[in-house]
């Protein structure tokens, strides 16, 4: 036995965590729901708010936590299998199509949970969280800075495209 054969490497710690996180995400997906109303009911035990003055907002800016989070989420997921697969050819690529067919896989088995339903628009949203992982990953060292405006722009027109796609759903599964 060499020195060191048997230790654990960091890479397969992270491959662990990111496989039982992700199965959590699965798991919770297909078994929870919870209503805008138990959900007002939670924050207004936590904050000093009425159960009617969240649902008011909750009803316009929902959007932005529940799909904004999908494509933080999926952008993570892309660093992750990048981070992880700094030995395999074509690693971005390699990053997209995992974390595209994780985004897929988890639309379609939405279809079998009561109260959930699957749609190709969250799929683009996911993707949209991967594009913006993938383009500051994938940067060059020597890349002319992004200036200001063009984070804010850049910005704007991502928190714009998932308000389109989550406002107006195509694609349902069901």
């Amino acid at each position: 036995m060499t020195e060191g054969s048997g230790r654990i490497k960091p890479r397969h710690i992270v491959g662990f965590v990111l496989t039982v996180g992700f199965a959590v995400v699965i798991w919770l997906s297909s078994s929870t729901v919870v209503t805008m109303e138990q959900l007002a009911n939670m924050v207004s035990r936590l904050l000093p708010i009425s159960p009617e003055t969240f649902l008011a907002f909750w009803r316009k800016c929902w959007w932005l936590f529940v799909k904004g989070w999908h494509a933080t989420e999926f952008g993570l997921l892309f660093w992750l299998v990048f981070a992880l697969s700094k030995h395999v050819p074509r690693r971005a690529l390699t990053a997209t199509l995992v974390a595209f067919g994780f985004a897929f896989l988890d639309e379609w088995h939405q279809v079998s949970v009561p109260a959930r339903g699957g749609r190709l628009s969250d799929v683009v949203i996911d993707g949209l969280g991967i594009a913006v992982a993938a383009y500051l990953l994938t940067r060059k060292p020597d890349h002319k800075r992004l200036p200001w405006w063009g984070w804010i722009l850049g910005g704007t027109v991502v928190i714009a495209l998932i308000w389109v796609f989550a406002n107006f759903p195509f694609g349902s599964f069901g």
